[in-house]
């Protein structure tokens, strides 16, 4: 995602800012506890989705480099998995990037992987 006008130090503040997250996270409810020195290594967020949605997700920072990015392990109901979050500096703004590699927790006949 592209953010003209914006320098790395925003948009990371704006994203690891969790009272905002329910504002731009798709399905999230609210923050139900936060741990430690977030977004620093070992800090821990637990939240709670919508009805319907991926129940309790908990995710532990593993790495956090500032203006950079920062690396999760993620867990929820159903999957198990890593997640990695960028900011890359632009000519106009900054560059968000949000990769998830995860496994299904079980994996049911007829379950389609995309």
């Amino acid at each position: 995602m592209q953010l003209p006008g914006f320098r790395a130090s925003e948009a990371e503040a704006l994203w690891y800012d969790t009272r905002r997250w329910p504002t731009f996270i798709d399905g999230l409810h609210h923050v139900a506890r936060l741990e430690g020195d977030w977004p620093g290594p070992g800090a821990r967020v637990l939240w709670d989705s919508k009805p319907g949605g991926r129940g309790r997700v908990q995710e532990r920072v593993t790495a956090y480099v500032a203006r950079e990015g920062q690396t999760l392990e993620v867990e929820d109901e159903k999957i198990r998995g890593s997640q990695r979050v960028s900011f890359t500096p632009t000519d106009s703004g900054v560059t968000v990037a949000l990769e998830l590699q995860y496994t299904l927790k079980e994996q049911r006949p007829g379950t389609a992987l995309f």
